[in-house]
């Protein structure tokens, strides 16, 4: 039994060091990143939301709704992908019935920057909800991360 703990210990001990690494990343990280992500319009600066306390960071946006209206409202998205291939975030839309309701928007760089301003995002809900939009941004075959994806989250929490 001792030497079948010692065994485990020991492969256990070589592991550590390759925990540390993603494996899908290169050896000190991965270099494609999403930075400035800021969501328009801004929630006013006392909204609070459980989980949301008070101010809100850039990527936490508020929108007025219109009941009734198709969409209801619209916020937009500004960010920058670096070290990208290209970028893309996707929200629902109950009109777009061949895509069973989502829609992708896709964004090319230039030597490895995407830049994003104003992208428009349709919002489609009524009063009171929190919607989460994912931006994603795939790394360049250059430095050996086209199959590596990042991902950060922009809310939008919407009010009459």
């Amino acid at each position: 039994m001792k030497r079948f703990l010692l065994l485990l210990s020991l492969l256990a001990a070589s592991t550590v060091p390759l925990a540390k690494d993603s494996p899908a990343c290169p050896r000190g990280g991965c270099q494609v990143q999403i930075r400035h992500l800021t969501v328009q319009p801004p929630c006013a600066a006392d909204f609070s939301f459980p989980g949301f306390p008070a101010p809100q960071p850039s990527n936490v946006g508020c929108v007025q709704v219109t009941p009734g209206v198709s969409p209801a409202g619209r916020a937009s998205l500004s960010f920058e992908g670096s070290n990208a291939d290209h970028c893309y975030f996707f929200y629902t839309d109950p009109n777009a019935t061949e895509t069973n309701g989502f829609v992708t928007v896709v964004f090319t760089g230039v030597d490895g920057l995407v830049t994003v301003t104003n992208a428009e995002v349709p919002i489609f809900a009524d009063n009171n909800n929190k919607l989460t939009v994912n931006v994603n941004c795939r790394g360049l075959a250059s430095n050996n991360e086209q199959n590596i994806t990042t991902v950060t989250q922009a809310t939008i929490f919407t009010r009459l």
